[in-house]
């Protein structure tokens, strides 16, 4: 049969063990405040900046389809 843990502690204990929970919970946010760096932010900024490129180049190379689709639309070329 168990018994409950809670009942084993006594009111002392249990608050210097919640205390300490806390603390270790205290201590890992603040780390993760640390774990934003200048490196970190700056390669996502490249990272969507070439995802942004990749846009606006693709958009450049269908940017000739009035000469390179001379007489046809778009609807005809995508039923083709």
């Amino acid at each position: 049969m168990e018994q409950d843990p809670n009942n084993l502690l006594t009111s002392d204990e249990r608050e210097r063990r919640q205390s300490y929970a806390s603390l270790v919970m205290l201590d890992q946010l603040e780390m993760d405040k640390v774990m934003v760096t200048t490196p970190l932010i700056f390669a996502v900024c490249v990272a969507c900046m070439a995802q942004f490129l990749v846009g606006y180049n693709t958009g450049l190379m269908n940017a000739p389809e009035k000469y390179v689709f001379a007489g046809h639309s778009t609807a005809m070329w995508a039923s083709a």
